[in-house]
């Protein structure tokens, strides 16, 4: 798909010459670890038997595990080899390397037939360089992980390693482990002879070598852009003269001298943009293009903890955005643009919210008045649904009007306004809500009655009375 020739690439550069395609650095190193040298790949291949053996039989990993508890192992299962994922070679092997006593005695125990391999020195030999190469092979691949980073980065630690790698071709044939201390100590351990080892080593160093110049090729050419680096020192080697010049005039600025080594090179550039227009184009085109997929892997390793078993939503878009987002959401500010259900509380003048039934919602009354709320002990029922749930107004005015008291101060103890408030926390509708004030304000004025000495029947007849005069 990505052909030079028919495919993408060729496609893009007839209509835009100056794109430039970059293979994900990550995965070219993880292509280029898999060189492995025959002699070696058969104990690699052994290594996860043995480890399957173990993990894949229920019994034999829960006996594994009594047995590593038994003798106070730091691990009590060991890691499955997975061939997609990058760092499972150095992890399953290093894993196996600190568990090799354990697992020796369980083999031997079982009768397996492949507790041969965990008593024989020079196969735990070729083990231990193993865990110990790809160790350093997995140092790198996450040396060379993050958001931040760009080609230029990316291809000097690729650089680094190679050169790494030459180095430790030249001690290995001189006999010298010492960049491998596991494996050192391992062959001082059971003095182990290391010559039949160092073959193998150094065949296996060299395929890796071989095997990263084959897949690093344009690293090569990347002295010319340590002007974007480095533009007070390097040279710049532009084949328009208008770019030396701009680049001369910007290693003349003292005061970006003092700011390139506290920001990062995007940003210099970036803040050069408008002084030196040619000049940051040019060096941006070289650090704005991805070095590897990071980014994309992080996307979707979000998006596998997001979508679970315990998720029934299918768009997960919003989420995914915050997930892999930068930037801390202003909470505040987002929960001051929503409005808050109110139906599910009710506030009193004291502050203090009381939770409410949910079933408010449908009707409205009157809305309570403000003066009211203002009172010491003056219920409020607070929210804009209230107005939905058919409470009648309780405020002065309200007063003045149907001539009904108000429920305040002393007399709504004993009217019955806690009563209110525990009916409220039960979380009843706002339908038994009405009724409940209506019973009581009909307590009230029998109360108001009572105090005045007049008699319950008495003031039955009294209004009576009164509604056949035409008085209230």
């Amino acid at each position: 798909m990505l052909g030079k020739k028919k495919g993408l690439k060729a496609k893009v550069h007839n209509v835009a010459p100056h794109i430039r395609f970059t293979h994900c650095i990550i995965h070219r190193e993880a292509l280029a670890c898999k060189a492995i040298v025959p002699e070696l790949k058969t104990v690699f291949d052994t290594a996860v038997k043995i480890v399957n053996y173990i993990k894949s039989r229920p019994l034999n990993a829960r006996l594994y595990a009594s047995l590593c508890k038994d003798m106070g192992s730091d691990h009590e299962a060991l890691l499955l080899h997975t061939e997609i994922r990058w760092l499972s070679r150095g992890k399953v092997f290093t894993r196996l390397y600190q568990l090799r006593d354990e697992v020796r005695l369980f083999l031997l125990d079982s009768g397996s037939e492949f507790s041969v391999f965990m008593t024989d020195s020079n196969w735990l030999g070729k083990l231990v360089y193993l865990s110990c190469i790809f160790y350093k092979l997995n140092e790198l691949n996450l040396s060379i992980q993050g958001p931040n980073t760009n080609i230029l980065s990316l291809f000097d630690k690729i650089n680094a390693f190679s050169k790494k790698l030459e180095r430790w071709i030249s001690r290995a044939e001189e006999g010298n482990i010492e960049m491998f201390p596991e494996l050192e100590e391992f062959g001082e351990e059971i003095e182990l002879c290391l010559d039949n080892l160092k073959a193998n080593i150094v065949n296996h160093l060299r395929n890796l070598l071989n095997h990263f110049k084959k897949y690093f090729l344009e690293e090569s050419d990347l002295e010319q852009y340590d002007w974007i680096r480095m533009p007070f020192t390097a040279p710049g080697n532009h084949s328009s003269s208008d770019l030396e010049e701009a680049l001369l005039e910007l290693s003349s600025d003292r005061t970006l001298r003092l700011k390139f080594g506290s920001t990062t090179l995007n940003e210099v550039w970036i803040s050069v943009s408008e002084e030196y227009p040619g000049l940051s184009k040019a060096a941006l085109n070289i650090l704005t293009p991805f070095g590897s997929t990071y980014l994309c892997g992080t996307t979707f390793s979000a998006l596998t903890y997001i979508k679970n078993t315990y998720r029934s939503r299918l768009s997960v878009e919003d989420d995914l955005r915050v997930a892999v987002s930068d930037i801390t959401p202003r909470f505040e500010m987002l929960c001051s643009k929503k409005q808050a259900h109110s139906s599910h509380y009710i506030k009193q003048a004291s502050g203090a919210p009381v939770t409410a039934g949910a079933g408010s919602r449908g009707r409205q009354p009157p809305d309570t008045d403000n003066t009211a709320s203002k009172e010491a002990n003056t219920l409020v029922i607070a929210g804009t649904a209230s107005r939905d749930a058919g409470v009648p107004d309780t405020s002065d005015t309200a007063s003045k009007k149907g001539g009904e008291p108000e429920i305040t101060g002393a007399d709504s103890e004993e009217a019955g306004v806690p009563e209110i408030t525990g009916y409220l926390r039960r979380g009843r509708s706002a339908r038994n809500l009405w009724h409940c004030l209506q019973r009581v304000r009909s307590a009230s004025n029998h109360w108001h009655s009572l105090r005045r000495g007049r008699s319950t029947r008495n003031h039955w007849h009294s209004l009576q009375r009164g509604g056949s005069t035409g008085h209230h």
